[in-house]
């Protein structure tokens, strides 16, 4: 009997050990898959950074949602797309672009965050600026821009 009995220990343990590795596999296939949201499509990005670099406001909204988050120096409110127009215009009247990079994209909660430097004309230091993109369909579009002073 006891010799039945750790038989089936045994086979139990090895039951359970298939298990574990099953899910650690699964989990690992999981991650390794590449996600078509955490790195933008390039031209999604590449249009909105083109768009800052020029100052063009219509350029940067051209794929955004119909309500966007926009907030320049510390004041976010939530815009149509023709309000957000008229903020984004006066904020590049008052700091036309001199330069514009964006860092790594990263993906949370359904959204693709892009963080970058944004340099106007004159400035003593350049300003952060964040992008919050959302998956809409096949596409990416603009759901958050941010204009913010750096911390020195």
């Amino acid at each position: 009997m006891l010799e039945q009995d750790m038989f089936m220990f045994a086979d139990r343990k090895r039951m359970l050990w298939r298990a574990v590795a099953a899910v650690l596999l699964a989990l690992a296939l999981v991650w390794a898959r590449p996600s078509a949201a955490q790195e933008p499509p390039p031209e999604a990005l590449e249009a909105v950074q083109r768009a800052i670099a020029r100052g063009s406001a219509s350029g940067v909204l051209a794929g955004a949602a119909e309500q966007v988050e926009v907030a320049v120096l510390g004041r976010s409110t939530v815009y149509s797309r023709s309000q957000a127009l008229y903020v984004l215009s006066e904020f590049f009247k008052q700091h036309p672009p001199a330069s514009v990079a964006f860092g790594r994209a990263s993906e949370a909660e359904g959204s693709v965050f892009v963080p970058g430097a944004y340099t106007a004309a004159g400035a003593e230091a350049p300003f952060q600026v964040y992008l919050r993109l959302r998956q809409k369909g096949a596409r990416l579009e603009l759901k958050e821009i941010r204009f913010e002073r750096r911390l020195r």
